[in-house]
């Protein structure tokens, strides 16, 4: 998202701030496994919204394609 538009520079620390809620946030388990799939998708959740927030109306579309593509692979 950085090539398209400067504004949209995220910082490391925002980033790691933003995992530790997901992790605080996500269903405990158990199970390692499940554990880490919990954290993974309440992370995505997470950022998706934070990151769909910022951005300018004409970008969101590329946004969501690209984590959808992402997710596939």
């Amino acid at each position: 998202m950085g090539n398209i538009d400067h504004m949209y520079q995220y910082s490391l620390t925002w980033y790691k701030d933003l995992f530790q809620k997901a992790s605080d946030e996500a269903d405990q388990n158990s199970d390692d496994e499940v554990r880490i799939l919990n954290i993974y998708n309440t992370f995505l959740k997470k950022l998706y919204v934070e990151v769909c927030r910022t951005l300018f109306e004409k970008d969101k579309l590329l946004f969501s394609l690209n984590v959808t593509m992402k997710i596939k692979m």
